[in-house]
């Protein structure tokens, strides 16, 4: 992470495959749960999507939103 120019910069570096393994698997089994639980009203994602709430902004490595 850099701050050059008032500007901040924040450089990802990629990960090692296991690590990739890992989430896919994090992000399967919740796909799987909430798919299987027909009674649930929402949606369900990966690691991809952010939500802003209240002041801060959450990046979730995956995620199940219900409708009420």
């Amino acid at each position: 992470m850099n701050l050059i120019g008032g500007q901040l910069e924040v450089i990802m570096s990629p990960t090692h495959q296991r690590t990739c393994r890992r989430k896919a698997e994090v992000i399967r089994q919740v796909c799987t749960w909430h798919d299987n639980n027909v009674n649930l009203v929402g949606t369900h994602g990966g690691s991809s999507s952010a939500f802003t709430l209240d002041d801060n902004i959450l990046g979730p490595d995956a995620y199940v939103v219900l409708i009420n």
